[in-house]
């Protein structure tokens, strides 16, 4: 539901700003995005029965492992797909359309859409630790705080101020600030393990 959501306030605030040329570099992007976050749950699922049964036979060490593993292998995935778009926009929304006119906002879109791959990857498997390990609460919170809540706040408040610009950095925006709320949340539980 959350994605449905998320396209239509894309394309409302999109169609406001620059009309069908900019919707249609933000379908080039979003598809392109779709790809690469199937990648990083790739990753996230395949941690997950690992960490799941770690976490039923208490192996504590293990866990960690695993998910030092699946953290690195997304950040590193994050990292090679940003590099991509910051080097080869132009051959990356080329694959969708040669139109020159939306390439004129495809090509800042991917570049500045991408920074937050690096991040997302890590934020994805982050909570694929916590459903695997059974704390749905959290899993959920974070879910919703990430593909939603924020997402929209920082959608409309950055669109309002930077307009095309502030529509492509509002995902880096929302990654950074789901990866600072899963960052709290470990120190939360750090200090109260203690």
């Amino acid at each position: 539901m959350s994605s449905g959501i998320i396209i239509f306030a894309y394309n409302f605030v999109i169609l406001r700003l620059a009309g069908d040329i900019g919707v249609s570099s933000y379908s080039i992007v979003a598809n392109l995005a779709l790809i690469i976050t199937a990648m990083f749950l790739g990753i996230a699922l395949g941690i997950q029965p690992l960490i799941s049964y770690h976490e039923g036979a208490q192996n504590k060490t293990m866990i960690d492992k695993v998910f030092r593993l699946g953290m690195q292998a997304a950040f590193l995935a994050g990292l090679f797909f940003l590099g991509l778009g910051l080097l080869f926009p132009r051959f990356l929304a080329g694959l969708f359309i040669q139109d020159e006119a939306v390439m004129t906002y495809a090509i800042p879109g991917v570049r500045l859409f991408f920074i937050a791959f690096p991040m997302m990857g890590m934020n994805i498997v982050w909570t694929m630790k916590y459903q695997s390990q059974n704390r749905i609460g959290t899993s959920l919170f974070v879910s919703l705080f990430r593909g939603l809540l924020f997402l929209l706040i920082s959608l409309f408040a950055l669109s309002a101020l930077f307009k095309m610009t502030g529509v492509w950095l509002s995902m880096p925006f929302t990654e950074l600030a789901c990866l600072g709320l899963l960052m709290f949340l470990h120190q939360h539980e750090k200090k109260k393990a203690a």
